[in-house]
């Protein structure tokens, strides 16, 4: 295994370390939802902060996927590259996590999947796409 595959495999296991924490957490917060009697049971009337993790999740979504790319390409400049994007969208899941464990809201939950599936789908630090980034020119 040459260096820059131990890069890539590295930076595979940090991506997936972002991924499985808020849904580890997703998991968590479904298990408090459902039960009816716990502290959790309630569903909001006015589900605010449902709305706020939407409106989050989404902004943070777009600005992954806008944010600039650095000029240089070595593998620390890639690494932030994807770490960044990862992190951010990571921090939406979350968001959305807790706002479901709060209000109940099932659109919620949805928010966090969303931003799960943009991690996997898109923001995953895939061989090809440490390859395609790495060759880009400046």
């Amino acid at each position: 295994m040459g260096d820059d595959d131990q890069d890539i495999r590295a930076l595979q296991i940090i991506g997936a370390a972002l991924i499985t924490g808020p849904a580890i957490f997703l998991g968590i917060a479904i298990f408090l939802r459902s039960d009816p009697e716990g502290a959790f049971g309630a569903r909001s009337e006015n589900p605010v902060i449902t709305w706020t993790a939407l409106i989050v999740g989404l902004a943070v979504i777009a600005t992954s996927l806008l944010l600039p790319r650095r000029k240089e390409r070595d593998i620390g400049t890639v690494r932030g590259h994807f770490v960044t994007r990862l992190a951010m969208v990571e921090g939406g899941a979350l968001f959305g996590t807790v706002a479901y464990l709060l209000e109940g809201e099932v659109s919620s939950m949805g928010v966090a999947l969303l931003c799960m599936a943009v991690m996997t789908a898109i923001h995953f630090p895939t061989a090809e796409r440490v390859h395609r980034l790495r060759a880009e020119r400046a």
